[in-house]
């Protein structure tokens, strides 16, 4: 809270400067490599927390060691605190793991999700594999099978572009021998 704080203090303050709002009471962040205790209580209220060391430069923080009950955190490259007996960490993107699948056909929809979110989807299922899928309440309450297949499974690069069909674009189930008509719209 004292870094986002600390951040959104000296953003307002770029404000006031630009209407020109600025007090003597307010703490010019533009010209301070470091802040006094006074001038962050100024900006924060540290409650029981006090701040050991900072630097600001180029409009940020880039130190921050803050002590609150009698834990010292520290300022990460990544922007977040961390208790300084952790360590900060370095979170690597990882691929989303992919349950086991045996096919479009025999997998829950919580599997063909992970699936597609993998962004592998064509190293496990092939556009025209077919699932049956049973609506409840289709009519007056009862429930009806359906079968549904994969129509596509790719996003060429065409999909941006607009007036560009977004049927074909991505991941897409459609309902196989399916039209509902309303009878009553139907104009002799």
């Amino acid at each position: 809270m004292i870094l986002s704080g600390i951040n959104n203090y000296c953003a307002s303050i770029e404000m006031k400067k630009q209407l020109g709002t600025l007090t003597d009471e307010d703490v010019d962040c533009s010209s301070k490599t470091s802040f006094t205790i006074e001038e962050i209580s100024k900006m924060v209220n540290l409650g029981s927390a006090t701040v050991e060391s900072n630097t600001y430069s180029n409009g940020k923080l880039t130190n921050l060691v803050v002590i609150s009950n009698q834990n010292r955190y520290v300022l990460c490259s990544n922007g977040s605190m961390a208790l300084e007996s952790d360590g900060c960490v370095t979170n690597t993107p990882t691929e989303p793991s992919v349950p086991e699948s045996v096919s479009f056909a025999e997998d829950s929809w919580k599997t063909i999700a992970a699936i597609v979110k993998s962004g592998k989807v064509d190293q496990y299922y092939n556009v025209g594999d077919e699932k049956e899928v049973t609506v409840e309440g289709y009519t007056n309450g009862s429930e009806q099978t359906f079968t549904v297949r994969i129509a596509n499974i790719s996003t060429p690069s065409e999909c941006g572009a607009e007036g560009f069909s977004q049927t074909a674009c991505g991941f897409v189930i459609e309902f196989v021998d399916i039209i509902i008509m309303n009878s009553t719209a139907i104009n002799s």
